[in-house]
């Protein structure tokens, strides 16, 4: 109901998923893509919007935050920095595989105009949980640290040998 839905008389937030293995889910498998979903009605003729997401971890501390801007993603968003026509758009984030850590998380969700206005803000949009089904389970059994967990690249070189004396 866009009467009801959180928002302004410019945007109104229409739906939040998130899908994790080609699924709408709220319990994610870390091993997979994360991909937040977020559909949006425009109802001011030529607003540039920006979309954003804040996630923060069970106690509140913020684990990372994110938007379509183009300094801020991997691949230009089309849409960024756009006049956008009157209707409904959907946007998408991917929180790549192996990023964040087996842990409980809410999702904060943004949409501005001018880059720095809010029009919506709905805080905790979603609570989820990421669970550890990985393949680091077969060498290291305990509690993995940290709120983020990317595999990031590692390489070991030989020197030379150690004199014994």
């Amino acid at each position: 109901d866009l009467n009801s839905a959180p928002g302004s008389d410019k945007l109104k937030l229409r739906a939040v998923r998130l899908i994790n293995g080609g699924e709408v889910t709220s319990d994610v498998d870390i091993s997979k893509d994360l991909i937040i979903e977020i559909e949006f009605e425009n109802f001011d003729e030529g607003a540039e919007i920006l979309s954003a997401i804040l996630l923060t971890d069970r106690v509140g501390a913020d684990v990372l935050a994110s938007a379509n801007m183009h300094s801020a993603t991997m691949q230009d968003d089309p849409w960024f920095g756009r006049p956008h026509p009157v209707g409904r758009f959907r946007t998408r984030c991917v929180i790549p595989a192996d990023t964040l850590n087996d842990d409980t998380y809410n999702l904060n969700v943004f949409l501005q105009t001018k880059i720095n206005h809010i029009e919506a803000e709905v805080n905790g949009a979603l609570t989820f949980a990421v669970h550890d089904t990985s393949e680091i389970r077969s060498e290291w059994t305990g509690k993995w640290r940290g709120v983020v967990r990317p595999k990031l690249a590692w390489n070991t070189e030989f020197l030379s040998e150690t004199a014994l004396s």
